[in-house]
């Protein structure tokens, strides 16, 4: 029973369930006060009910306390019970059927001390204009059972209608959302209210609800708008939703921004971010594992506060040397060449001093050396360009005959070499489209 229904119930069984004092004390009950009014009229007053506070770790379902028809699913790190003054910053994920999962990203929520919120029953099928009873339920429910959520710290994700929706939340509660993952979507409602959310595209060119004009318009109004956002958009990817992997590259990525840039946060608050990330980027050297070192450095490269700082320097030496041991696992020389390259040529490794670049350029030169090397490499760079021009088509069968002509010039120029190889993979795959 909600609190408002449960005075209501107090005061018919008083005899006071109409009438302005009964009115007026409804309203003052509903506030959790009212007990002036209360003793005027000679009525003692229980406690009102509150709703109880979920419990540590994942809570398969919650309904709300004041809205029986609102339900959601929880995750509370660990972090959440050690540190009772923090509030914590939340990621909301909905699904186009209502039946959110939460559970794959309980570890990753645990590792970065984030509160998962699943948003149960909003769906495709729900009519636009019931879905705001539910975000503010579930938000307002939170509130209730006084769980620490930070309030100008909360990011949606979701696929498809599950995205579409955590952008139509952030109409509702622009001040909150501190970021937007579109996935499967290829729409934001630009304006002034919400140009302090952080946006991330995840899609690929053989999805009907993202073309490439859509990636355009998004690039087009983040520029204009000034807000930050990273693409990822591959030429082979359809309606579906992206690998793990990536959908926690971009939570890292706006949970590490948004703090240092939200400007609802106070200058006290992003000062303090601030410099735990500074600590935090010093102690990188402390990670053993290469591919986790390299991970953390670039969450803090690729977030241009950090980037500025004295201690980034020090962040690019240890990525150049995470990419160095981890190239050392390909035993494949063309192999080693082409990741170094690309890591070279990536966000990271373009930023890179001549003098921190030095190691790394001159294993990739020494590698480039080998005939076998420069002929894989030159097969690679065709495909690569290849690939631009199969993005770029979406699901235009002209634009994708041009490229599926590009990948049989590099069949036939760079025979028996990976770039071949995998140009002959893309027209076996091109071929329905045409």
């Amino acid at each position: 029973m909600s609190i408002r229904a449960w005075s209501a119930a107090i005061l018919l069984a008083a005899g006071l369930g109409s009438g302005a004092l009964g009115d007026e004390l409804l309203e003052e009950l509903f506030e959790g006060t009212g007990s002036a009014l209360a003793e005027q009229a000679g009525l003692e007053l229980p406690e009102i009910p509150r709703p109880e506070h979920p419990g540590p770790g994942y809570t398969e379902r919650i309904v709300a306390f004041s809205d029986r028809g609102v339900s959601y699913k929880l995750f509370l790190p660990s972090a959440y019970e050690h540190d009772p003054d923090r509030r914590f910053p939340s990621v909301i994920k909905q699904h186009p059927g209502g039946r959110p999962d939460i559970v794959r990203y309980q570890e990753w929520a645990e590792a970065r001390e984030v509160i998962l919120v699943g948003i149960e029953k909003v769906s495709n099928g729900m009519l636009q204009h019931d879905k705001p009873r539910h975000w503010r339920g579930v938000m307002r429910d939170l509130e209730e059972r006084s769980v620490r959520v930070h309030p100008h710290l909360r990011f949606t994700i979701g696929m498809s209608g599950g995205a579409a929706d955590g952008e139509r939340f952030s109409r509702i509660f622009p001040r909150q959302t501190a970021g937007v993952v579109l996935m499967g979507v290829g729409g934001f409602g630009f304006s002034e209210a919400r140009s302090h959310i952080l946006l991330a595209l995840m899609g690929g060119a053989k999805d009907s609800w993202i073309q490439p004009a859509g990636v355009d318009r998004i690039r087009a109004g983040t520029a204009e708008h000034g807000q930050p956002l990273r693409v990822i958009y591959e030429p082979d990817r359809a309606h579906t939703t992206a690998p793990m992997e990536e959908q926690f590259l971009i939570l890292d990525w706006m949970l590490t921004l948004a703090p240092l840039v939200n400007r609802y946060l106070s200058d006290e608050e992003r000062a303090a971010h601030l410099e735990s990330s500074r600590q935090a980027m010093g102690a990188l050297g402390e990670i053993g594992d290469p591919g986790r070192r390299r991970t953390e450095a670039e969450r803090f490269l690729m977030c241009p506060p950090l980037a500025a700082l004295s201690e980034a320097a020090t962040a690019r030496t240890l990525w150049r040397d995470a990419v160095l041991a981890q190239a050392q696992g390909e035993e494949d020389p063309a192999a080693r060449h082409a990741f170094l390259r690309e890591a070279r040529d990536g966000e990271i490794g373009a930023h890179l001093t001549d003098e921190e670049a030095g190691p790394l350029d001159r294993r990739i030169a020494d590698l480039a050396a080998r005939p076998d090397v420069a002929r894989d490499w030159a097969s690679r760079v065709a495909w690569h360009a290849a690939r631009e021009l199969e993005t770029q088509a979406g699901l235009d069968r002209d634009a994708i005959r041009a490229a599926d002509a590009a990948y049989g010039e590099v069949v036939d120029a760079h025979p028996n070499t990976h770039g071949a190889a995998q140009a002959a993979r893309a027209r076996a795959r091109l071929a329905r489209f045409l």
